[in-house]
């Protein structure tokens, strides 16, 4: 374009400050450090936007824990898991009732704490952790458990 164009010719014309009583050098900063050496892991780290650490990682990443579980109760916890009601909320032609039960909508709380099957594995994993028998209603509150576990 023509200003692509105008702009390179400006930037040709410039001088640059250069000190004639030393050598030009070439030096890797990220952040306010210099580096000797270039790693794309130091430049990724000083490059990636952050995010205030949320107050649940501890429950779903730890020390010993299973990958698998881990990520599937990361997904669990964003409310993003496939559940029926989500896929029939996508325009997938599939009933969006509880797979399990077949009397409510299948939603992240329902299939994993409120179905009659999930009350039935949360009162034995109550029970064997001896813990009040309680029933956890929604997923703050299952949350709030596991931490004070």
């Amino acid at each position: 374009s023509q200003q692509e164009v105008e702009l390179h010719a400006y930037l040709t014309t410039l001088t640059l400050p250069l000190t004639h009583d030393k050598d030009d050098i070439f030096e890797w900063v990220a952040g306010n450090s210099p580096l000797c050496v270039f790693r794309s892991s130091t430049t990724w780290e000083v490059l990636r936007s952050r995010q205030e650490k949320k107050d649940w990682v501890d429950v779903v990443w730890f020390k010993g824990a299973v990958p698998k579980h881990c990520f599937t109760m990361w997904v669990t916890n964003y409310d993003r898991l496939p559940t029926r009601s989500r896929l029939a909320g996508w325009g997938m032609l599939v009933s969006a009732e509880c797979a399990f039960c077949s009397r409510f909508d299948e939603t992240r709380d329902h299939l994993m704490l409120t179905c009659e099957y999930s009350t039935q594995v949360w009162k034995e994993v109550l029970l064997r952790c001896q813990s009040p028998s309680t029933l956890l209603t929604n997923w703050s509150e299952l949350l709030s458990w596991i931490r004070s576990s």
